[in-house]
């Protein structure tokens, strides 16, 4: 008989007092799940759905048999609303949340709970999430929310203070890389490095060969930066490559590495550019480079505020920003700071 459990092993502990919560009748009506991307959270929440929707569940799982655990694997359980961003946008709208107001507000139509997934909840705008409080604050019916979260700095608080919150860690790490042994990812632990402990974001960045991407997209920042290739050029390239976010995130993470190699001597080896990349920041002190991780955090807050905008003129002035630091640097003849 096909169980569904906890779809990662480092969510066992957490799995295992979610359904003692479920047996003992205790269940709360929203459920925040507050973890890094990267880790599995929505896999969870999609595999609580299917416990709470499972009408023969088994040794804390669901079946997998049932009417409603085929339903569920065939994306078609009438009792089960998914809200997350429409096709190729950010945001989740007020519009979207008013279908899901008009869901809770019917009967189930098997007789059973109701289950709302939203992620990432973070994604609503502010007009949605004030229309969605009234709505996860007095669910009608046996209606259960489960919000998915990787940014709470970014969730209203009136909306954290319906629900009961749980952070998932990051896995530990011996068990994140037998996870991506088994997985057959080679150089695992590096990997894992690089992501930042997020076992499932260093599974897909091995098989989309993500590091060898990162490599050419470094080769052309370290070629504008030196002034070997022309800004608007290198943005050009980058922007039939990837998205102004991506490449805001990107430079967040080189900066952030670069502080530490500063602060703890922790160089990376697994990437190429890591050592040309060293280079092309000599110029700049500890304190620039937080600074200007400070402004590409700023740029990103803008980006998902408006992912609108021309990716061009975006990368542009990612790199334009970098190469304005660096020259200043230079101007004032200033030296690699240790600390």
């Amino acid at each position: 008989m096909s169980k569904t459990t906890p779809p990662y092993p480092w969510q066992n502990t957490y799995w295992h007092q979610f359904a003692g919560q479920v047996t003992q009748g205790h269940l709360p009506h929203a459920i925040l799940l507050q973890g890094v991307a990267g880790i599995g959270t929505e896999s969870l929440a999609r595999a609580m759905a299917e416990f709470l929707m499972c009408s023969s569940p088994v040794e804390q799982a669901a079946c997998g048999q049932c009417k409603a655990c085929r339903l569920l694997q065939s994306h078609n359980h009438p009792d089960l609303f998914l809200l997350s961003p429409e096709e190729k946008r950010v945001v989740i709208k007020v519009d979207q949340v008013r279908q899901l107001t008009e869901f809770v507000a019917k009967t189930s139509q098997q007789g059973g709970r109701k289950l709302v997934i939203i992620e990432p909840a973070e994604a609503m705008n502010i007009a949605a999430a004030n229309a969605l409080l009234k709505c996860l604050e007095e669910p009608s019916g046996d209606t259960v929310f489960i919000l998915v979260c990787h940014h709470a700095n970014r969730l209203l608080p009136t909306i954290r203070s319906r629900c009961a919150c749980h952070t998932l860690p990051v896995p530990e790490r011996a068990l994140a890389v037998s996870w991506l042994e088994t997985m057959g990812v080679e150089s695992a632990a590096l990997l894992l490095d690089e992501t930042h402990g997020a076992p499932l974001t260093a599974h897909q960045w091995s098989r989309d060969d993500v590091i060898a991407s990162q490599d050419k997209a470094c080769e052309l920042l370290v070629a504008a930066l030196q002034a070997q290739k022309p800004v608007t050029t290198v943005a050009g390239t980058l922007a039939g490559e990837c998205s102004g976010l991506e490449l805001a995130e990107l430079l967040i993470n080189w900066l952030e590495q670069l502080i530490r190699e500063r602060t703890r001597g922790s160089r990376r080896s697994l990437l190429a550019h890591w050592e040309p990349l060293v280079g092309v920041a000599q110029a700049l002190s500890t304190v620039e480079l937080f600074k200007l991780r400070e402004v590409y955090c700023q740029r990103k807050a803008q980006l998902l505020a408006n992912p609108n905008l021309n990716a061009n003129m975006v990368i542009e002035d990612l790199l334009l920003e970098w190469q304005r630091y660096a020259l200043q640097a230079a101007r004032q003849g200033k030296l690699v700071a240790q600390v």
